[in-house]
C-alpha cells in the first residue's frame, strides 16, 4: 500500500469515507475503511495503522475463505486463500474466535486488536 493510499484510509476515519481510491480494488478500499474505522475507535490513528499494515500484508484486505476450513465457504469472502485454516483479513486460525467472526471485517479486526492494544505501551513500539 502506498504512503497516499494509507494516508486516505487512516486519516480522520479516512478522509475519502466511499467511492475508489486510486491504484486501489474497490474491495480493499471497503475493508480498509472498515479496518481503520474500528481501529481508530478502539486505539486511535496508531491502531488503525498496525491493523491496516497487518491486513495488506496478509491477504491484501481481502476476505479469504480457506479450502481447508469448509466453514469459511458458508460466508461472503473474496477470494480464496491456503495457508493452512486461515480465514478472512487477518488470516485468523481456528483457534481464534469462531468463523462467522474471522470473516467477518468489523469482528476479525476487534479479534486481531485485542492483542496488540493488551501490551504495555504498545503505541511506543514501531509498527
Amino acid at each position: 500500500m502506498d504512503v497516499t493510499a494509507q494516508t486516505t484510509l487512516t486519516s480522520g476515519l479516512g478522509a475519502q469515507r466511499s467511492g475508489p481510491i486510486a491504484a486501489i480494488l474497490d474491495v480493499v478500499a471497503a475493508n480498509g475503511r472498515i479496518v481503520a474505522a474500528v481501529a481508530v475507535a478502539r486505539g486511535g490513528d496508531q491502531a488503525a495503522l498496525i491493523a491496516l499494515m497487518t491486513g495488506f500484508v496478509e491477504p491484501e484486505l481481502r476476505v479469504l475463505a480457506n479450502p481447508s476450513d469448509p466453514a469459511g465457504h458458508t460466508f461472503p469472502g473474496q477470494g480464496m486463500g491456503s495457508d493452512h485454516a486461515s480465514l478472512g483479513i487477518f488470516q485468523q486460525q481456528p483457534w481464534w474466535p469462531a468463523t462467522a467472526a474471522r470473516m467477518e471485517p468489523a469482528a476479525s479486526t476487534n479479534i486481531f486488536l485485542d492483542h496488540p492494544l493488551a501490551i504495555p505501551n504498545w503505541q511506543a513500539a514501531p509498527p
